[in-house]
C-alpha cells in the first residue's frame, strides 16, 4: 500500500474526520496523536513589501540554519516576575534533532534571560503567568543578537501587548510524526484583496508554491474563507510549512490558520507495501 493511502487510511480510521470532525479529534484519546492550529497575522503591510510570511514579526522572517540558543525579553521593563505584566512565558519548538520541545521562561524586562536549551526552531510563545494586569505590559521577543530595550537583532517570535501568545503561520514537523492539514481558513479587510500562499519545503530547501497544501488563494472578503479539508496535504517529519501573503494595495492587513493532526510514524510505516 503506498505511503498516501496508508496515511489517509490511519486518519480516517484513527481521528473519524467524517463523523466528528477537527475539535472533537484532540479529545479521543489516540495514544501519540496530537491536534494544533497555527494562525497568524500581518498588521500592516504594502505590496512593496512583496510576499511574506504571515507572522506579527520582523519580515523577511529568517529561518536559522544550524542550531541556536535563543533569549527572551519585554520592550516594558514592568514585564517581570513580580510585576503587574507578564511574569513567565512558555517557548515552544523543536531541538537540533527535530524532537518537539519546550520551555519556561521567568521574565527580567527588558533584560534578556537565556534559554537554556538549543533550537532549530521557535514556533509558538505565550503568557503563562501574569499579575494583577492580566496581560503584557509590553511586547515580548524571543530572539538572537543584541537586545536594544528588550528588543533582538534578529525576531524568532513575539507576543504583542494583548495577545498573550504568537500569532504565526509558521510550523515544522516534528520528527518521528507525519502532519496532515485538515483546514485552512484566510481574512482580509473588504475591498483589500490579498493573495495567499500555501507553503511547504523539505529541510533546508527553497521553499515550493507550486505544490501548496492547496492552490493559490486570493481573498477579498471581510470574514472567513474556511477549506475543510478531508485531509488535504500530507507531509513528512522535519518539513517546513508556512502561509505566505502578497498585498494588493496599501495599509492591507490580514490573518489566517490552518489545522492539523500529527500522526506517529510508528501507526503508519509498518502498514507501508502492506
Amino acid at each position: 500500500m503506498a505511503l498516501n493511502e496508508v496515511l489517509n487510511l490511519r486518519l480516517q480510521e484513527f481521528l473519524l474526520f467524517n463523523m466528528y470532525g477537527f475539535d472533537t479529534m484532540a479529545g479521543l484519546g489516540i495514544k501519540g496523536v496530537d491536534a494544533g492550529n497555527k494562525f497568524g497575522q500581518i498588521p500592516l503591510f504594502s505590496p512593496t513589501d512583496g510576499r511574506i510570511p504571515v507572522w506579527e514579526g520582523a519580515n523577511p522572517y529568517e529561518y536559522q540554519t544550524s542550531a541556536f540558543t535563543p533569549s527572551v525579553a519585554s520592550d516594558d521593563a514592568t514585564d517581570t516576575l513580580l510585576g503587574d505584566g507578564a511574569r513567565i512565558v512558555v517557548i515552544e519548538g523543536n531541538d537540533p534533532e527535530g524532537n518537539e520541545q519546550s520551555e519556561t521562561i521567568e521574565l527580567d524586562g527588558q533584560t534578556p534571560v537565556p534559554s537554556t536549551l538549543t533550537w532549530s526552531i521557535v514556533y509558538r510563545m505565550y503568557v503563562e503567568k501574569v499579575g494583577v494586569d492580566g496581560t503584557a505590559a509590553g511586547t515580548i521577543y524571543c530572539g538572537l543578537g543584541a537586545f536594544a530595550l528588550g528588543v533582538p537583532a534578529t525576531e524568532l517570535a513575539i507576543v504583542r501587548n494583548g495577545n498573550n501568545q504568537t500569532q504565526m503561520c509558521i510550523y515544522t514537523v516534528p520528527k518521528g510524526y507525519y502532519c496532515g492539514i485538515t483546514s485552512i481558513a484566510y481574512t482580509t479587510i473588504a475591498g483589500k484583496p490579498v493573495i495567499f500562499h500555501d507553503e511547504a519545503r523539505t529541510k533546508d530547501s527553497p521553499f515550493d508554491y507550486s505544490r501548496p497544501f492547496r492552490n493559490v488563494r486570493t481573498v477579498n472578503v471581510d470574514t472567513d474563507y474556511e477549506l475543510r479539508l478531508n485531509p488535504y496535504g500530507i507531509f513528512p517529519e522535519f518539513t517546513d510549512l508556512r502561509i505566505t501573503a502578497l498585498a494588493t494595495q496599501n495599509l492591507s492587513t490580514c490573518e489566517c490558520a490552518f489545522r492539523f493532526v500529527l500522526i506517529p510514524k510508528t501507526l503508519v510505516d509498518g502498514y507501508i507495501g502492506g
